[in-house]
């Protein structure tokens, strides 16, 4: 080869050639090295050339303002600090979508939600249609579901500085090491892609932004095709569900739930346990009378993720029930935050109420069809929705699902306390 054959071309070839086995941050490494390299073996006469070959590397001193890692993403994901800052809240849903759909631009997002409205599916930047992942269509129901309103009203009342601002706080707020701006969804998810072994060609097909630094060195090819392109974004999602932790119940029966959590602690490099990641209820404030004062019942939950769960399950055998979906699934059932907030809402204020229904195995849930559905208005377990089990002279005792560990928790609320919901308004 001659220093006359290096150019943008051959560059953009070389890069290529690494994009099926190295990360864009080693590509851009290798890159100036060569750079550097030929610099001082062709001396300072062809400079001009290498520099015109090498337009688009930039310097090592240069921050990456976009470099959000899985792992930054994972703590976006899990993070429940920002539960009393809706606006920041919403922004973090819409983000996780906006991966979820590949990286999707904010500004295309309106029609890309139009149309998943109608058929559940999403055209990306290529043209190609895909059935939109179920992890996707859960964000969108559950956005509307606590806020009251679906994400493509709340985009259209967001001024347009808004949700970079937005993600800017958060980024602050959980001590991102980069800033978090709005196309970081679409690096999140060619890094994810990456992860799961996904070839570069295949990423710069699939990847649904135009403003992504792996379209640098990797064109989409036609040749891939539909389907193809389908499973990537189905192993994405499964890759940020498989990683997301959630709260899991357990019934302890010979072993006491304390001496459960030491166990779980015990094996904290296998498994993955934390402190912070095991909940025992107790009768009282369990921040102040742990260790002295009355399980309420023999629980324990624990927060990890599906496969996680699923290791802990095995650990503990026969010492504890870990509930799954039916008897026999190897599964565990997930809790949602919303219900074991609940939860631990009313365990912590009002211990004395709370009592614990569990059905025989096999049994379904205890049948609540025949009862009122309400909302609590006022008092300890105001904004809370429940089912009326029993009526009293003054009071109704009112049930809170817990869906995952198939039981209920009650409390007796005053009558005036109570708001019918839906047909019982």
């Amino acid at each position: 080869m001659t220093p006359s054959e290096i150019d943008g071309k051959y560059i953009a070839g070389f890069r290529t050639h690494l994009s099926d086995r190295l990360s864009p941050g080693s590509i851009s490494q290798y890159l100036r090295s060569l750079r550097s390299l030929l610099n001082s073996y062709l001396g300072p006469e062809y400079r001009p050339a290498i520099k015109e070959a090498f337009a688009g590397i930039g310097s090592k001193n240069e921050s990456d303002t976009r470099h959000i890692t899985p792992a930054d993403f994972r703590k976006i994901k899990d993070t429940t600090a920002l539960s009393t800052y809706p606006a920041l809240e919403k922004a973090r849903r819409i983000f996780i979508l906006s991966t979820l759909l590949g990286g999707i631009d904010i500004e295309e997002l309106p029609a890309a939600l139009s149309a998943i409205e109608t058929n559940g599916r999403s055209t990306l930047r290529t043209g190609v249609s895909i059935s939109v992942p179920s992890q996707a269509l859960s964000v969108i129901r559950h956005f509307k579901e606590e806020f009251g309103v679906s994400i493509s009203q709340c985009l259209s009342t967001l001024a347009d500085d808004s949700y970079p601002k937005c993600l800017d706080a958060i980024g602050a707020t959980l001590s991102l090491r980069h800033p978090l701006l709005p196309k970081s969804s679409a690096d999140v998810w060619v890094a994810l892609a990456r992860t799961d072994g996904v070839p570069a060609t295949v990423i710069a097909s699939a990847v649904n932004n135009s403003d992504v630094a792996i379209l640098r060195y990797s064109e989409a090819d036609e040749s891939i095709s539909a389907d193809d392109i389908q499973e990537v974004y189905y192993a994405v999602a499964d890759t940020i569900e498989s990683s997301t932790n959630h709260w899991y119940g357990a019934r302890c029966f010979t072993t006491a739930p304390s001496e459960i959590k030491e166990r779980l602690l015990y094996a904290k490099t296998k498994l993955g346990i934390e402190p912070d990641d095991v909940y025992i209820p107790f009768s009282g404030d369990s921040a102040v009378t742990e260790g002295c004062d009355k399980v309420m019942q023999p629980m324990l939950f624990f927060r990890a993720t599906a496969t996680r769960a699923r290791d802990i399950k095995r650990h503990l055998g026969s010492h504890a029930y870990v509930y799954s979906y039916r008897t026999g699934e190897k599964s565990p059932a997930i809790i949602s935050d919303t219900e074991m907030m609940t939860f631990m809402l009313l365990a912590r204020v009002g211990a004395d109420t709370i009592k614990l229904y569990f059905p025989k195995a096999g049994d379904n849930p205890p049948g609540l069809e025949i009862n009122d559905t309400v909302i609590i208005t006022d008092g300890n377990f105001s904004g809370h929705v429940g089912i009326i089990e029993k009526a009293g002279s003054d009071s109704f005792r009112v049930i809170v699902r817990i869906t995952g560990i198939s039981a209920v928790v009650t409390a007796e609320v005053p009558k005036k306390f109570l708001r019918g919901v839906g047909d019982n308004a």
